[in-house]
């Protein structure tokens, strides 16, 4: 773990979270807060109302009616939806910026909205409480490789090179080379954002959700949905989405009845939305 600190103590000043959503935020965890108080932080960023104005007024998002307003929009998402959505477009636009030459983001932000997608949907499916959270889970879950890109470049690609060339697996070669895994730097990184304990477990114990205590389950179908994105990025016609999973993980994710093939053919069409608007317009505004 201290190597995992170190890489994100090196990079801790380029990935620090901008000042409207720190504020959006806090007015989550203030009981007395208004809409106007969160359309006022949102217009704090003019680019980031720029982009949830786009959103809300998007195939994304599915209402019916021209949305103007940020308050309007405020109202219509709903405070969850509008944390995770800003929460979203703060972390894609703050690796937008730094030097991750040689980074496929496109492809990275896709696979990442696509197992946040998944895992949002398997959990409602399987009677989750507040299953939107698991959206953020999935989304960040390989957050860690950035960090490790960023602050560490040539020892990051030894490691998924020597993984292709060996078959050994990747979270085997990063700790070897790096002394630490993408999981653990993601996890750390969470704790510096001071994210919520579920969340740093989602990352953490993604691939051996069994030792992710109280949050398990929640890791347990994180790791579902990074498989499951996976299987489908690579053949849209997976008849078995989840034969990359370990069967403890599927045990812990309680996925009984979950009608996988449903939400495997849904949850593309939910990705097509969301890269049209979070991905092809990330420079936009």
């Amino acid at each position: 773990m201290a190597a995992a600190r170190e890489l994100v103590a090196g990079v801790r000043d380029l990935v620090s979270l901008p000042e409207a959503y720190l504020k959006i935020r806090s007015l989550v965890d203030d009981p007395q807060s208004t809409t106007e108080d969160f359309a006022r932080a949102v217009q704090l960023d003019p680019g980031l109302a720029a982009r949830l104005l786009r959103i809300a007024n998007s195939a994304f998002f599915g209402v019916a009616r021209r949305v103007e307003t940020i308050s309007l929009a405020v109202n219509l998402m709903g405070i969850a939806r509008l944390h995770d959505l800003v929460l979203t477009t703060t972390v894609i636009g703050t690796f937008d910026r730094l030097a991750t030459s040689g980074v496929d983001l496109g492809r990275f932000w896709s696979h990442s909205l696509h197992t946040g997608i998944i895992a949002r949907m398997l959990a409602g499916s399987a009677g989750v409480f507040d299953s939107e959270r698991l959206f953020v889970g999935g989304l960040l879950h390989d957050i860690g490789y950035l960090v490790m890109h960023v602050a560490a470049p040539e020892p990051c690609h030894a490691a998924l090179e020597r993984s292709r060339t060996t078959g050994e697996a990747l979270a085997s070669c990063e700790r070897d080379l790096l002394g630490c895994d993408r999981a653990e730097v993601g996890a750390e990184l969470m704790r510096v954002w001071q994210f919520p304990p579920g969340l740093i477990a989602m990352c953490a114990y993604q691939a051996a959700p069994w030792h992710g205590g109280e949050h398990a389950r929640e890791c347990a179908l994180v790791h579902a949905a990074r498989a499951m994105a996976a299987t489908l990025d690579a053949d849209p016609a997976a008849r078995e989405p989840l034969t990359g999973c370990d069967p403890r993980a599927l045990e812990l994710a309680r996925l009984d009845g979950v009608a996988l093939r449903e939400i495997a053919a849904e949850s593309r069409q939910h990705l097509a939305d969301a890269v049209e608007m979070l991905l092809h317009q990330r420079h936009a505004a």
